[in-house]
This record gives C-alpha cells, sequence and structure tokens, in this order.
C-alpha cells in the first residue's frame, strides 16, 4: 500500500470516529442527565474523549504525509506516534476524573430515574460502538495506522464500560448500595489500568524502540550476501514513522581489499537496503588483517574464553596493532543488557591476562556493547 492510500484510510476512518462519536457522547448525556446515573455521564464523557481522539488522528494522518523539509529532514511520519501518545493521555484523563467523582457520589449518593427508552438507547450505543471497534481494527491493521489500532481498543473496551452500566442501572433497584457510583468506580479503574498500557505502548517508539521483528537479520543477510564482507555488527536503526528507517551498519572487509572497492561494496549494501527494505542505511567498513597469524591466535584465545560464558557474547573490531615497539589490540564486546558490570569487569581482567602471557607487553583496550 503507497503512502497515499494510507493517508486517504486514516482519513475516512477519522473522520467517521469524529461523527460516531460525537452523536453517542449526545444520546448518553441526555439519558444519563435524566436518569440522574453518574457511570452513565461518565459514559458519555468517554465518548467525548474519544471524539477528540478521532480529531487528533486525523490532524496526526495529515500531518505525517507532509514532505520533509529544512526543519524536518526526516519527515513528519512519527506524528503518528505523537498522536497515539495523546489519545492515550486523555483516556487516562478521563479515568482519573471518574475516579474522582465515584468516590464523591458513594459518599453523596443520588437517587437513579431510569427508563426502559434509556436502556434501548444505551444497548444501541454498545452495537455502535462494537461496529466502530472492528471497523477501526480492519482500517488501523490494512494501514498499519498505530493510532486506529489505538482506537479500536478503546471503542472495544467502551462496550465493556457501556454494558457494565447498563448491568449496574438494571439491578440498582435490587440492592441497598449505591451499586451506579460502585460500577463507575469499577469503570474507572479499568480505564485508568488501560490507559496506562496505552501511554507505555505509545511512548516507546518515541523512546527508541528494537526495530520490527527480522528486519534487523534481513539487513544482516542482505550485507552478509556480498562475498567481501567478513562480518556484520553495529546494526542501529532509528524509526520515523510509516516504514521509514534510518540508522547504521558496520561491515568487517579484509584489509587487502582497496579503498574503492570496499567503498563500492559498502555503496551497493546501502542501495540494496533502500530498495529491497525500505531502509536508508550508512555502511562503515572496518578493514581486518585476515592474514595475520598473530591477530588470528589472539582472537582464538579470546574465543576459548568467551565460550565458557553461558551468555550470547560475540566479539567485533578486532584490531592489533603492531607498528609501534608496544603492540596495541582493541576490539568490542557484545554484551546482553542484563550482564553484570561485576560480570564484565571479570571477563576484561580474563582477557587481558590470556593476552600478556602471549605479548607481554601488549596494551589492550576494550569497549563492552550492549544489545
Amino acid at each position: 500500500m503507497n503512502s497515499h492510500e494510507r493517508i486517504r484510510i486514516g482519513e475516512k476512518a477519522s473522520l467517521t470516529g469524529i461523527v460516531c462519536n460525537l452523536l453517542l457522547f449526545a444520546l448518553k448525556m441526555a439519558v444519563g442527565v435524566a436518569s440522574h446515573s453518574l457511570s452513565v455521564v461518565a459514559d458519555a464523557f468517554n465518548n467525548m474523549t474519544d471524539f477528540i481522539s478521532s480529531l487528533v488522528s486525523l490532524f496526526a494522518v495529515k500531518l505525517s504525509e507532509k514532505p520533509a523539509d529544512r526543519e524536518h529532514p526526516y519527515g513528519h511520519g512519527r506524528t503518528e506516534y505523537i498522536a497515539s501518545f495523546l489519545v492515550a493521555v486523555l483516556i487516562f484523563v478521563v479515568g482519573t476524573n471518574l475516579l474522582r467523582s465515584s468516590v464523591e457520589r458513594i459518599l453523596a449518593p443520588a437517587p437513579l430515574q431510569m427508563s426502559s427508552a434509556s436502556l434501548v438507547i444505551l444497548a444501541a450505543t454498545v452495537l455502535v460502538k462494537f461496529l466502530l471497534f472492528l471497523y477501526f481494527r480492519h482500517m488501523g491493521m490494512k494501514a498499519e495506522l498505530p493510532v486506529l489500532l489505538l482506537s479500536a481498543k478503546d471503542a472495544l473496551f467502551d462496550c465493556l464500560t457501556t454494558l457494565i452500566t447498563i448491568c449496574a442501572l438494571i439491578f440498582s433497584p435490587y440492592v441497598s448500595f449505591n451499586i451506579d457510583a460502585w460500577a463507575a468506580l469499577g469503570l474507572s479503574c479499568l480505564i485508568l489500568f488501560s490507559s496506562v498500557q496505552h501511554i507505555r505502548d505509545s511512548a516507546s517508539p518515541l523512546l527508541g524502540r528494537h526495530p520490527k521483528d527480522g528486519l534487523t537479520d534481513a539487513l544482516t543477510s542482505l550485507a552478509e550476501s556480498h562475498e567481501e564482507v567478513l562480518s556484520v555488527h553495529d546494526v542501529m536503526l532509528h524509526d520515523y514513522g510509516y516504514h521509514l528507517y534510518m540508522g547504521s551498519m558496520h561491515i568487517e572487509l579484509p584489509e587487502s581489499l582497496a579503498f574503492h572497492d570496499a567503498h563500492a561494496v559498502a555503496d551497493a549494501i546501502e542501495q540494496e537496503a533502500l530498495k529491497a527494505l525500505g531502509v536508508k542505511l550508512v555502511v562503515h567498513a572496518d578493514p581486518v588483517a585476515v592474514n595475520d597469524p598473530q591477530r588470528i591466535k589472539l582472537r582464538q584465545t579470546a574465543q576459548h574464553i568467551l565460550d565458557t560464558y553461558n551468555r550470547p557474547i560475540s566479539i567485533h573490531d578486532f584490531q592489533l596493532d603492531t607498528s609501534s615497539t608496544s603492540p596495541h589490540l582493541s576490539f568490542d564486546l557484545q554484551v546482553p543488557y542484563d550482564t553484570p558490570v561485576q560480570t564484565e569487569k571479570e571477563l576484561e581482567n580474563l582477557l587481558i591476562s590470556a593476552f600478556l602471557q602471549e605479548i607481554p607487553n601488549l596494551i589492550c583496550q576494550i569497549h563492552f556493547d550492549h544489545i
């Protein structure tokens, strides 16, 4: 699906949400005021926030298609993520207000006046919301729009809240306590719980989440398909919106490879990544002395020590410089994020001790990368 079609789907779905949620707000508010039901009024204001959410979605979808400019050289695709975050915050605000109102109504109860017609109207709104859920989910998955998928979750949650409200109103004459206020209290807790999850999910791409499944592996395989490439490491990707990734990659090449040939390999990988995967990549080439027996022996020593650890640890940028009186060895170790600092220090000491047995005057520098 091209970007234009995707934006049109987002606009259509957002406009549908604006109209439906505004009508639902008016219906529920009328029923809530007539029956003096706090849970119904709260449910109506929930639809008003959904109306605002749809407005935010419409604005975000339209802005996201704006091309890159001087101030935003990577485009405006992240507007969708910001919109999702704002929608989640709005849901949280609704839950907070409902929680406060529920407690106030429990402390100061008010009689309910509910008619059969009101119940029918509320039941009809459940059907409308469920249809909106199906519609938003279908459109969100079709266009890969996170803000629509969030709206779909919210619509399904609204179905549940209205059903609970209807049950509370039906059974209120048969219980001695204010079931309407307690139902509203329960709804507020559910809304708050849901909103916190939505806030976390929406903030993730803004903070810099791990790229989608398989993309890093696909880029690595693409680079390794070039026979000159010895290995690939430090693949870093940044998400700037719908199918828009930018990043960098390090490849190891034989140091005997001519500079212009090394550049040609890196340039070919960049072009293939953009064409096949839609990733704007910058490739950095690291020279490797593949025929240096001293370097090979030191690397084998390091790998033997790493194999004794029950952790996925890998080596890259293993460079040995023997041009000075004191040889200099530097390399990076990729370790999991949860590796304790004490373990890293222990590993560093073991490696340096083993290297010094091979070359007593060796200067060694080890850098830890966390993956």
